[in-house]
């Protein structure tokens, strides 16, 4: 581990303030509550000095200086709002709005944008061009995701430094020089990464935007909510953004244990439900009908034949407990479906620290994408990663060597009879890997289904019973051996026309309380963002309301949030 390095002392606009020896000097000014303005800087990636916003007096030096790329030295001495800061800080903002166009009244970014709070803060009030402003491509599509406006682009380089530090990828670049430099794509490409949505949080200006959001929402027209990603199981703190209780856009929160800052594409874009057709109603043999009737007959279609209850792996802690519940009392068979089940041994912060990874056949990249990022963190620190298997490997930029079996690899990691330390190992057949080489890391089979870990030991659903009560909002597979399904799911059905089915509305996991558990084991909360259909219930009251109709007792933790509904 590196030694802490001496701490120094630093006088910045007359605070002073103590700090370790090399700390930037932006980073010495927040400890001191001094705020001084940035546009390209970011604390998760390498400073630039690209934007010059931030430019201070530091006594003894001849010229104003960058804080996002001066560290600190014994005795600093700083002015921030003096005249000679302040007049640079105002210069750099007045070139800057040279060009910058007059789109504040329609650009989503307005009132959450850098460059308006700097100008109303830091900026000269007035403008002294009269010059007509440069014309520039708007509304770019990079991808079904982004889209580009150069016209409001400062070149900050936040987008490309992202893709090229955080993700790895290099999706976007820095085209030609000068004044004439542009950020975009290679001609004939997309910006095609997992991560594109987070340079719509990174960008300050509004240049890269969301096109699903685009045109939908002020952001003080806002009801925001924390709560949990849906889209997988490492569990990504999210922010559930809503105008007049209906659903905007995600975007996430940090937890340093977990997501970091980040959010997979996944997870921001396609886990929430707009431009989906939503369940309304109950039905029966598909006639609307109400929720008493249609709970009726699914305990008389239960109690008439051997049962399945088959559960998604992304259905929250309490709506598994009474589905469980239910299968025991009606000695029915209990599956889940997809079976992408698993947890890990200890947590993903001894994933980012570990010296050696090693992926057996799982694509993180695709299956976890923020894992994968937390995996890039690792490698950064000095780690090395190994993949075995002839599959899809999206880190292969970053793997050292691969191999085509398990034996191989421990054959090349220990010919020379040490092994490096910490290890972590996922995929399938992680953890007898890991006994053998008494890893100290992470280690596992992941799941890959928002709430996988809470399934693990759950066999694999086999779809053979006439009755069948499937839980959770997946595209279940067909069998001919069915005769009555009963479905909970919140989006519109699509089960054969000609089998009888009882249809029972639900709340999408963004509109109702609950628990998940992510991948390590870390139960989190999901908090409603937005207003559910009218008919639509939380997934673990509606399986407790079944359970009333059964005449079966409900698990207190049921009871405890019905109450809360």
């Amino acid at each position: 581990m590196a030694e802490a390095l001496p701490p120094v002392t630093v006088i910045i606009d007359g605070q002073e303030v103590r700090v370790p020896k090399g700390t930037l000097l932006i980073e010495a000014a927040k400890k001191a509550g001094v705020e001084i303005p940035v546009f390209c800087y970011h604390p998760k990636m390498k400073p630039v000095g690209a934007c010059r916003m931030c430019l201070v007096d530091i006594q003894k030096m001849p010229r104003l200086q960058t804080a996002c790329t001066t560290p600190v030295s014994e005795g600093m001495i700083v002015h921030t709002r003096n005249d000679r800061a302040t007049a640079g800080q105002k210069a750099v903002l007045e070139l800057m709005l040279a060009n910058h166009p007059l789109d504040c009244p329609i650009c989503d970014k307005g009132g959450e944008c850098p460059l308006q709070d700097n100008t109303f803060k830091f900026g000269l009030g007035v403008s002294r061009f009269t010059e007509p402003k440069r014309k520039l491509a708007k509304a770019i599509p990079l991808s079904e995701r982004i889209v580009l406006d150069r016209e409001r682009c400062i070149m900050c380089y936040r987008c490309v430094r992202f893709q090229d530090e955080i993700a790895g990828d290099q999706a976007l670049a820095a085209m030609d020089r000068a004044g004439t430099s542009q950020i975009g794509v290679l001609d004939g490409e997309t910006f095609d990464s997992p991560f594109s949505g987070n340079t719509i949080d990174l960008c300050p200006v509004g240049a890269l935007l969301s096109r699903q959001y685009r045109f939908r929402a002020r952001p003080w027209d806002l009801q925001r909510t924390p709560s949990i990603c849906a889209g997988c199981a490492v569990g990504c703190n999210v922010e559930l953004h809503a105008r007049d209780r209906a659903l905007q856009r995600m975007v996430p929160r940090e937890n340093m244990a977990i997501n970091n800052e980040w959010l997979c594409d996944f997870g921001r874009f396609d886990t929430l439900p707009l431009g989906i057709e939503r369940l309304r109603e109950p039905a029966v043999d598909g006639q609307p009908t109400s929720w008493a009737e249609a709970l009726e007959s699914a305990a008389e279609l239960l109690r008439s034949g051997p049962t399945e209850v088959i559960v998604s792996p992304s259905i929250t802690n309490e709506a598994l407990n009474a589905a469980t519940t239910i299968a025991r009392e009606l000695k029915a068979g209990l599956g889940v479906w997809p079976a992408t089940t698993g947890q890990v041994r200890r947590t993903i912060q001894d994933l980012v620290t570990s010296k050696t990874i090693i992926l057996l056949g799982l694509d993180v990249w695709r299956a976890l994408p923020v894992l994968a990022l937390r995996v890039r963190e690792a490698l950064k620190a000095g780690g090395k990663l190994y993949f075995v298997g002839a599959g899809a490997n999206g880190l292969w930029r970053d793997t050292s060597a691969t191999f085509a079996t398990v034996e191989e690899l421990v054959q090349a990691l220990t010919h020379d009879g040490a092994l490096p330390q910490p290890i972590s190992i996922l995929g399938w057949g992680a953890d007898a890997l890991g006994d053998e080489l008494a890893a100290e890391g992470m280690v596992g089979s992941p799941a890959t289904a928002a709430n996988g870990a809470a399934m693990t030991g759950l066999p694999k659903a086999t779809f053979e019973a006439p009755v069948q009560l499937l839980v959770g909002n997946e595209d279940w597979p067909l069998r001919s051996s069915a005769s009555a399904r009963i479905q909970l799911r919140w989006s519109a059905a699509g089960d054969a026309a000609d089998r009888p089915s009882i249809v029972l509305p639900l709340a999408h996991p963004y509109e109702q309380t609950g628990s998940l558990i992510n991948l390590e084991g870390t139960v989190q909360q999901l908090h409603p963002g937005a207003a559910a259909p009218a008919a639509a219930h939380p997934d673990w009251l509606a399986l407790a309301e079944l359970a009333e109709a059964l005449h079966i007792s409900a698990a207190p933790d049921m009871e405890t949030n019905a109450a809360l509904a």
